[in-house]
């Protein structure tokens, strides 16, 4: 199996270079819905059984399902989409996927994508095509949730997990897996498995009577106190997996950031509104 995808590796590259040519970015309307049918053109050649092009509100996403028998299912979130770009910052075309030699590095490919995330995403696919060409069976199921509206804050990622084609096998899934370009310079590698999206949050932050007259930033912090600095530690409390409490650097300050799991959730979901593409593209 590892000879096989040693010799599929310029086919791999190749594939890549071909996927970084087709960029779609939803703040622009570009190339959709060919992502998607891109997106589930991939999957199928992957090895993956039944795929949906999944229509939303905003850009379609991809559901596909790789039953290979086994009593464990392994969800695996992709994204098609890319950030903008202006090709005038670049060292080489943002979408030709040029491969260039960097000192201290070596050989690596330029191009929108390329690290975040279709390089890794185009990894794990190789892998796939790798036992396929083997005729191995995989240890576990996959299910593959592709979305083409991350980079605009994943307004309609719902509508592709708990749409009717995919609710029900969606939820068979033991655990979620997030490609990502975590490999460092020495080789070790990293499996990501949740990634958070994008927050937008204001805060107004007034001093304490108190505190008149004192700096509102500095960079003795540690000895004076700071209303600004207060409330920037206080936003890094918020957490996902488990209640945490972090104390500002300040004895002055009475602020205590205390979030659980839960309630960091509810309190997400009523500080952010629903957001549609067309809002979405206008900031």
């Amino acid at each position: 199996m590892i000879r096989g995808d040693r010799r599929q590796h310029g086919a791999t590259v190749q594939a890549l270079r071909e996927w970084i040519a087709l960029p779609s970015i939803a703040a622009e309307n570009r190339s959709y819905p060919q992502g998607a049918e891109y997106m589930a053109r991939l999957a199928r050649d992957a090895g993956f059984g039944r795929i949906d092009v999944i229509p939303t509100a905003g850009k379609p996403g991809v559901f596909a399902t790789l039953d290979a028998g086994a009593a464990t299912t392994l969800a695996l979130y992709f994204m098609y989409d890319v950030k903008q770009f202006d090709a005038s910052e670049w060292s080489s075309p943002p979408l030709e996927g040029r491969i260039v030699d960097r000192p201290g590095v070596g050989k690596i490919m330029v191009g929108r994508g390329a690290t975040n995330t279709k390089g890794p995403q185009i990894a794990l696919l190789a892998a796939l095509r790798a036992f396929k060409a083997a005729g191995r069976k995989l240890p576990v199921n996959l299910v593959l949730v592709c979305e083409g509206e991350e980079e605009i804050g994943s307004p309609n990622f719902s509508e592709i997990v708990f749409s009717r084609r995919s609710k029900r096998r969606s939820a068979s899934a033991s655990a979620s897996s997030f490609r990502s370009a975590t490999r460092s310079s020495t080789g070790r590698c990293r499996s990501i498995s949740e990634s958070k999206g994008i927050v937008e949050l204001e805060s107004c932050h007034r001093e304490r009577s108190g505190d008149a007259g004192r700096p509102r930033m500095s960079i003795r912090a540690t000895k004076r106190s700071s209303t600004a600095l207060r409330g920037i530690w206080c936003r890094r409390s918020i957490p996902w997996s488990r209640p945490t409490a972090i104390l500002p650097p300040s004895k002055a300050s009475s602020t205590r950031c205390v979030r659980s799991a839960r309630s960091s959730r509810r309190f997400l979901d009523q500080a952010i509104p629903r957001r549609d593409e067309a809002a979405a593209r206008e900031r």
